[in-house]
C-alpha cells in the first residue's frame, strides 16, 4: 500500500473515532473530521474549537497532519510511538486509550503496535 493510501486508512479511522462519520456532533458541524485544535485551512471559534468552511478543508488538514506523522516529520509524534502513546498526545485526554482502541479496531491492529511497525506491515 502506498503512503497516501495508508494516510487515507488512518484518517478514516481517526474520523470514526472522533464521531465525525455519524454526521452529528462537533466534528461534523465544524467540518473537522479529526477534531483538530489547529490547522492551516480553518479558523478558531469563540468557544476555542477549530472549524472549517468546507468538509474538504478539514479532511485536507487531517490528511496533511497524518502524512507528516507517518513520514516521520511531525515533531510531536515519533514513529517509535505506540498507538496508545500517539493517542495520549493527540487527544490530550485521560480517556486516550479509548480513542486508541477505536482507531486500532478500524485498522485491525493492537494499541501497543508502533507506527513504524504499522508502516512496515502496510507500506509497499
Amino acid at each position: 500500500m502506498t503512503l497516501q493510501a495508508i494516510v487515507g486508512r488512518v484518517t478514516t479511522a481517526v474520523a470514526i473515532a472522533e464521531g465525525y462519520m455519524q454526521q452529528k456532533g462537533i466534528p461534523w458541524t465544524q467540518r473537522n473530521p479529526g477534531d483538530l485544535i489547529k490547522g492551516n485551512l480553518g479558523h478558531q471559534t469563540p468557544d476555542g474549537k477549530y472549524e472549517y468552511d468546507l468538509h474538504s478543508d478539514g479532511w485536507l488538514d487531517l490528511e496533511g497532519m497524518w502524512h507528516r506523522i507517518l513520514s516521520g516529520t511531525h515533531p510531536w509524534y515519533p514513529l517509535t510511538g505506540t498507538w496508545d502513546m500517539i493517542a495520549k498526545e493527540y487527544t490530550g485526554e485521560d480517556a486516550f486509550h479509548n480513542w486508541a482502541v477505536n482507531v486500532c479496531t478500524v485498522l485491525g491492529v493492537s494499541t501497543s503496535q508502533t507506527l513504524a511497525e504499522f508502516l512496515a506491515a502496510n507500506l509497499t
